[in-house]
């Protein structure tokens, strides 16, 4: 009779077949584990879900600093989450930070997940760029303003290539 410790740590006692005995106890530990690790993510993205419903309300209200502020952090745990530069880009529009949204939403559509809605966002911000060279037409940036509007074509077509439905 052969005495063996698994995993667990409870003793298992097998005359015979105690390889199996061990096998189904490891198997049992890694399914926990996978168990785990699926619940951790699950719990992750509700999490992510809940934090970008908060900071969508707090710009539907209006508080574009403290929703800014939320989708800012979003991204510092989730940096590749597409709707947290949208919603952190439409806050600094918002609040007429043009050059930080240029900044930020060029950033977004380099990132893996870039969706349609972050084409159009930075469509937006080129188009609010351009709109300050006309304002200023002595600028040096003046000559460029055909330039900076093709652009902000670019991003729109590229946003509706992406997810035609986004303009419906």
């Amino acid at each position: 009779i052969k005495t063996i410790l698994n995993p667990l740590g409870a003793t298992l006692v097998k005359p015979a077949g105690h390889r199996l005995v061990l096998l189904l106890a490891v198997s049992a530990l890694i399914a926990a584990a996978a168990a785990a690790r699926s619940t951790t993510a699950q719990a992750t993205t509700a999490q992510a879900t809940a934090a970008l419903a908060a900071a969508k309300k707090l710009h539907d209200q209006g508080k574009f600093e403290l929703s800014l502020d939320a989708y800012e952090t979003i991204l510092v745990d989730a940096p590749d989450e597409p709707s947290a530069y949208t919603g952190a880009g439409k806050c600094l529009l918002a609040l007429g930070r043009v050059p930080d949204a240029l900044a930020l939403m060029q950033k977004a559509v380099k990132q893996p997940k870039a969706d349609g809605e972050n084409y159009s966002v930075l469509g937006q911000a080129i188009y609010f760029d351009a709109c300050a060279i006309l304002a200023d037409p002595a600028s040096q940036r003046a000559s460029f303003l055909q330039a900076v509007l093709a652009d902000a074509e670019k991003c729109l077509v590229t946003a509706l290539l992406k997810d035609p439905k986004l303009f419906l």
